[in-house]
């Protein structure tokens, strides 16, 4: 998925999902870096439905992140929105991984010995943590905040 790449946000049904904006409101044609930076859901939800929720969970198990799922059921679209339960500590895992260009190390909780050894997970690709970073590099500080 390019920067670039224009995607529609507005209205959509996905088989009985209905994400919807925070605002409730659409914005119509926007850039992949226009809907990240404004937070739009149904975009992302647009994206992952081409990319397919089995496939990002994948990901994320790959990665050591075992998303919670209801018993018995196969991740939906809703797991793009943080429809599932994922730890704050896997949140922070993660995020790791985007700002060291795609690799996530392992968290210690500070009792290990700093000579520790620490497990690496490529969740990235160099490339796409790049883009990833110089999308939201761009979003501006809520009104007041600076």
């Amino acid at each position: 998925v390019a920067q670039e790449m224009i995607i529609e946000d507005s209205p959509a049904d996905f088989g009985g999902y209905r994400p919807k904006n925070f605002d409730m409101s659409y914005q119509g044609d926007v850039s992949i870096r226009q809907a990240l930076q404004l937070s739009l859901n149904v975009p992302a939800i647009r994206v992952l439905d081409a990319v397919g929720p089995a496939r990002l969970t994948a990901r994320f198990r790959q990665a050591g992140v075992n998303p919670i799922l209801p018993p018995n059921e196969a991740p939906g679209l809703a797991i793009g929105l943080g429809g599932v339960g994922v730890t704050l500590r896997d949140l922070v895992q993660l995020y790791t991984g985007l700002a060291n260009g795609g690799k996530m190390h392992t968290l210690h909780d500070g009792t290990e010995p700093a000579n520790a050894e620490r497990t690496t997970a490529t969740i990235l690709d160099d490339q796409a943590a790049w883009q990833i970073n110089d999308i939201l590099s761009g979003v501006k500080p809520p009104e007041g905040a600076m």
